[in-house]
């Protein structure tokens, strides 16, 4: 047996205190009772009452505080293990962790508004897996599909634009990815999230959008970025902006259209990055009439409860206590009978 909360046990030094403070109270009124009378008078004004009632009452009191103490502190003992189910689907993030969304157009940048979005997105749904994947010049499933989201969450926090040794955009790898992950997945529908700027597409791009179509993947594009953009960081140059290969200081903007085909061609969304804080509810109102099937999460033990067992016969204690007449003077010498 164990005790779920054992700080409630801490309860149980009031009974000492208790005890010292109803011995010291009886004490008190002796000494007040002999004050008060002549010795050769005491034995005609006083006689005394039997102190068991007394004793009694302040026993049902211990006895009270002590099994409320046990019964707060939760006995319980293990019925065994139980796997959590609950209702969702498949969402696959997608993030852009080229150079370019280091790109300052979106404060702090655009990476950092990504994941933002990408920990508010979980937030959203919350009974949903989620998986990601990062992408510059290739793509890699940095998270399989888990209800985990924590753990979801922990890998994209130590994302960063230096993960992925090849440079680029490669959005076509990555949408062949998800297909292939979500395919696997053997659900009907599934949704694919990819927060990106967009810079570099070809014309594979609307092929895999209708694979994806066929596969029952919704595809949502968020555009990371504004139309008119920024410089690309890099320390490496004097002036703090990154250069081709000609020498020129590369600048980065939103290419939101081929974004556009992609979620409009699979029945998903676009949206931009700058209304941001609309967007989770967005997806979550776009997916909401996704088919739905049971997620297995983790394994929990499953407790019996006692409490009950102590809380209700201390809660009975108390009230005959009460009821009995202690207040604190149980051990009162002797009741008054001036005659």
């Amino acid at each position: 047996m164990t005790l779920a909360q054992p700080a409630w046990l801490l309860l149980l030094l009031v009974i000492p205190l208790l005890v010292i403070g109803a011995v010291l109270t009886a004490r008190l009124r002796r000494k007040q009772w002999a004050a008060f009378a002549a010795p050769r008078l005491r034995s005609k004004l006083l006689r005394r009452s039997s102190p068991l009632p007394r004793w009694l009452a302040f026993s049902f009191l211990m006895a009270g505080v002590t099994l409320l103490a046990l019964g707060l502190a939760r006995p319980q003992t293990t019925k065994g293990l139980e796997t959590e189910t609950t209702k969702g689907r498949n969402v696959l993030l997608a993030l852009d962790l080229s150079r370019s969304m280091l790109v300052t157009d979106l404060k702090p940048d655009r990476l950092t508004q990504a994941k933002t979005l990408c920990y508010d997105l979980m937030e959203a749904l919350p009974g949903d897996r989620i998986g990601a994947i990062g992408f510059a010049g290739e793509p890699y499933l940095v998270a399989p599909l888990t209800p985990d989201h924590a753990a979801v969450r922990e890998t994209i926090d130590q994302l960063d634009t230096n993960f992925i040794p090849v440079g680029g955009t490669n959005l076509e790898g990555t949408l062949e990815m998800a297909i292939k992950t979500l395919k696997e997945t053997g659900q009907k529908e599934n949704a694919l999230i990819i927060m990106t700027d967009g810079d570099e597409t070809t014309g594979k791009m609307m092929k895999l959008a209708a694979d994806a179509k066929r596969s029952g993947i919704y595809v949502f594009t968020i555009g990371m970025g504004t139309e008119l953009g920024d410089f690309v960081p890099d320390k490496d140059f004097s002036d703090g902006r990154h250069h081709d290969r000609a020498g020129n200081a590369v600048r980065s903007a939103l290419n939101a259209e081929p974004l556009k085909k992609l979620a409009l061609e699979t029945g998903g969304r676009f949206a931009a990055a700058t209304s941001a804080t609309s967007i989770p509810e967005m997806v979550k109102l776009a997916i909401s009439d996704m088919e739905q099937f049971e997620i297995s999460g983790r394994e929990r033990f499953v407790p019996i409860e006692y409490y009950q067992w102590f809380v209700l016969p201390g809660i009975l204690m108390l009230m005959i206590s009460v009821i009995a007449g202690t207040r604190w003077r149980g051990l009162g010498p002797a009741s008054a009978a001036v005659t």
